[in-house]
């Protein structure tokens, strides 16, 4: 690649010895022309150090036989013009060889860094030509690998990563995006071809330029652990999912007898009030068993991604949660609502569930008489629909200081806590899946005592009624 600048020395010392001969020779002047000898030496200097010398000595003895030819004689100028060449010729080549020699040590020094960082790196690295061929590898490939670097090197890349279960077809077509620029990263099945083992590997593959030339720089990582870890967590998830599914039929069928019995003793039993006050607190602690694991199968549902989404109606889902609080034993419940029209939104089957936790929380935390408040209004904002669903009721309401916190595990924000303080954190995730929000605010504005006001924001679902009625979950 470098051969260009002998031959350019060699043109410029033919052409400026020629225009020398034929201007003091054959034209017979004395004009000096040893100018243009300076260019060929200087050059020869920069690229070849101590050889410029040599060339200023031939240069000079020219000059010196040109002026004694034409004068006859050695005259002081002509060796004055021959002896400042050499100079030049000496200064240029020294100044070029210790700029060179330091040079070569900041390339050798940064060349040892770069391959220290080159052989730390905790991949196997692979510097390939355009063609598949192997450059080079780092310590680490030749460690997962089980080979020599001087062996690991006469291989090719698909050597390493063709197999049976990882077709050469697929790799080809990651290697043909790479070499266009595009930089691949994906899971693969590597070969060890010392024993032809294979693992499990996160392999990318990007196009550089070093040392000017192209190469393509492979890198694979053995995530063999990592696929370990998430079998073993999928093999957890799924005893856990049946421990929890064997538990909660188990204590379910349980809780169904006594609750069973319970009812029958209170609907045949004469006794008086106090006794069926008696009778009633163990079948609500049953009740509320129940409830506990049915909230925990559907927080399971949501968290593993088991419940789809739907278009829902909102208008019916609220309607069927007033019915049936307003059915609630033994307590003067007042449910204010009127179902809207076309009101739709994409989520899970489970939406209902956000809606009757919501308002059982309201029931389930007050005392006596109360009387709760839904209301649908369609909302826009920023281009986008939206429907705002209030929820509020006149019960103790929710100190300012737990409202934040309100709908995370396990927490009520109610006096006389009763439940599990599942319910509101599942409304809260099913209406988040749902791409909603949830808020709690006062009824009256600065008195919390005054009861409770949930805020459900939902995306507006477009289309009416009779072009959305075979999608609607109701």
């Amino acid at each position: 690649m470098l051969e260009y600048r002998k031959y350019l020395i060699g043109l410029l010392v033919t052409a400026s010895t020629l225009v020398a001969l034929y201007v003091n020779l054959f034209l017979g002047t004395d004009t000096v022309y040893t100018h243009l000898f300076y260019v060929p030496v200087v050059l020869t200097g920069i690229w070849y150090y101590w050889k410029a010398v040599y060339l200023s000595l031939f240069l000079g003895a020219l000059h010196i036989c040109m002026g004694l030819y034409l004068t006859g004689s050695i005259v002081p100028g002509t060796l004055a013009r021959a002896f400042t060449l050499l100079v030049v010729a000496l200064v240029v080549a020294a100044l070029s060889e210790t700029s060179g020699r330091l040079y070569s040590q900041v390339r050798k020094t940064s060349e040892e860094d770069l391959r220290g960082i080159f052989n730390s790196i905790d991949q196997a690295i692979f510097i390939c030509g355009l063609n598949g061929e192997i450059m080079d590898v780092n310590d680490r490939a030749a460690e997962i690998y089980g080979m020599p670097k001087d062996m690991a090197t006469k291989l090719s890349l698909a050597d390493y990563f063709i197999t049976p279960e990882a077709p050469e077809g697929l790799f080809r077509q990651a290697w043909d995006k790479a070499m266009a620029g595009e930089e691949q990263l994906f899971e693969w099945t590597s070969k060890k071809p010392a024993d032809g083992s294979t693992f499990p590997a996160e392999v990318s593959l990007h196009r550089i330029k070093l040392r000017d030339q192209n190469v393509i720089i492979a890198s694979a990582r053995d995530i063999t652990p990592r696929r370990q870890a998430e079998e073993e967590l999928t093999e957890a998830r799924r005893r856990a999912e049946l421990y929890v599914d064997l538990m909660g039929h188990d204590i379910n069928n349980l809780n169904q007898v006594g609750i069973g019995y319970l009812e029958i003793a209170l609907d045949t039993m004469e006794a008086d009030d106090e006794w069926k006050a008696l009778l009633r607190q163990p079948l609500e602690s049953m009740q509320n068993s129940s409830k506990l694991i049915d909230n925990v199968r559907k927080l399971q549902s949501i968290q593993t991604g088991g419940s789809r989404r739907e278009i829902a109606n909102i208008g019916s889902l609220l309607g069927e949660v007033q019915k049936e609080y307003a059915r609630t034993p033994d307590r003067e419940i007042t449910i204010d609502y009127q179902p809207p029209e076309d009101c739709y939104a994409m989520a899970s089957p489970l939406l209902k569930e956000a809606f009757r936790n919501v308002v059982d929380n309201a029931i389930r935390h007050s005392a006596g008489q109360v009387s709760v408040r839904i209301t649908v209004e369609k909302k826009a904002e920023n281009g986008k629909h939206y429907h705002l669903i209030n929820i509020e009721d006149d019960g103790p309401g929710i100190p300012d200081e737990t409202k934040e916190k309100l709908f995370d595990r396990s927490i009520s924000g109610r006096p006389r806590t009763r439940g599990s303080g599942l319910g509101l954190f599942i409304a809260r995730m099913l209406i988040e899946d749902a791409k909603g929000s949830i808020r709690v605010e006062d009824r009256v504005a600065g008195d919390y005592t005054k009861g409770s006001r949930f805020v459900i924001t939902l995306p507006a679902c477009g289309g009416g009624r009779d072009e959305l009625a075979p999608y609607i979950v109701t």
